[in-house]
This record gives C-alpha cells, structure tokens and sequence, in this order.
C-alpha cells in the first residue's frame, strides 16, 4: 500500500512466510523522497502472525502496529 505526491511517496509492506511453524510478520515503512535521495525514513517492526486470528483481529493488530510505528515520525534532529 503507498501512495505519492509531487515526488514525496510512502508505503508500507506486510509480508508473511508460509510453511514455518513458528510464523511472524514483518511491517516495513517507508517515505520516499524521488527528488532527492529516495528513502529517507524507514521503520521496521517485527511480531508474532497468529494464522488462527479473525480477520478482523489481524486487522486490528496491523494498525496497531503501524500507528506505534509512526509515533517515531517524523525523527528528531
């Protein structure tokens, strides 16, 4: 999921192994910047992915996570 405007962009990507016993999800933030020098924050966060949680549940997890993840935005100097 991303989105830009006049060259400033971000995203954000979920990504989740399959086949592992013990499974976790790995959140990737980034702001992207095409008229400078691309990235120029990025914030990562890793737990636990519970394959038996409604979809709801996940729901509610991942913007937990991301709104703990975006506290640290933007950066102090």
């Amino acid at each position: 999921m991303g989105g830009g405007n006049r060259g400033v962009g971000g995203g954000i990507s979920v990504g989740i192994p399959m086949g592992q016993a013990n499974v976790s999800r790995e959140i990737v933030v980034e702001f992207v910047d095409d008229s400078k020098a691309g990235v120029f924050w990025l914030a990562k966060s890793e737990s636990r992915f519970n394959s038996n949680a409604t979809p709801e549940s996940r729901q509610a997890k991942i913007e937990a996570i991301v709104e703990k993840i975006l506290k640290s935005y933007p950066p102090k100097k």
